[in-house]
């Protein structure tokens, strides 16, 4: 099986506020971990990937509600749909880890890949797209200052 390539923060994909790029970046540190993980030579148990699993989903839910109080302070227009993208995203890692841990350890490979794509197309698109919104409308908002890099 080919080695799955790690998410690398660029530059492009600064979020323009401090807080949500230092979450960005210990994301994609969690993600490259849990490849590590997935990647490791085992005894037949995935058990141990369970853990960095749910600290990763933990960590995604407490960076999805940061992320949307700063999106709702500077009244970004598509706050909506950027939400239903983590609502659905958090339904899907849901009903993967249930199935998961009722022993289908197959699973395993499909939640990494749908968490490494999902993570790297989320964070250099929807992401993106907002950063641009707060780096021009920086007066928007109030609660976190806008970073120019």
């Amino acid at each position: 099986m080919e080695k799955l390539p790690f998410l690398t923060w660029e530059p492009s994909y600064s979020y323009h506020v401090e807080v949500i790029d230092a979450q960005h970046r210990k994301l994609f540190d969690m993600v490259n971990h849990l490849i590590d993980v997935f990647e490791a030579p085992r005894d037949g148990d995935s058990s141990d990937l369970l853990p960095v699993l749910n600290e990763l989903v933990e960590y995604v839910s407490v960076h999805f509600h940061q992320e949307e109080i700063i999106m709702a302070d500077a009244e970004y227009p598509d706050f909506l749909s950027h939400n239903w993208e983590h609502r659905k995203f958090a339904n899907e890692v849901l009903k993967f880890l249930k199935d998961y841990k009722e022993g289908n350890a197959d699973l395993g490979l499909n939640i990494l890949v749908f968490l490494v794509g999902w993570v790297r197309n989320h964070v250099t698109t929807s992401d993106v797209q907002c950063a641009e919104y707060l780096f021009k409308n920086p007066e928007k908002l109030k609660l976190f200052p806008v970073v120019i890099n």
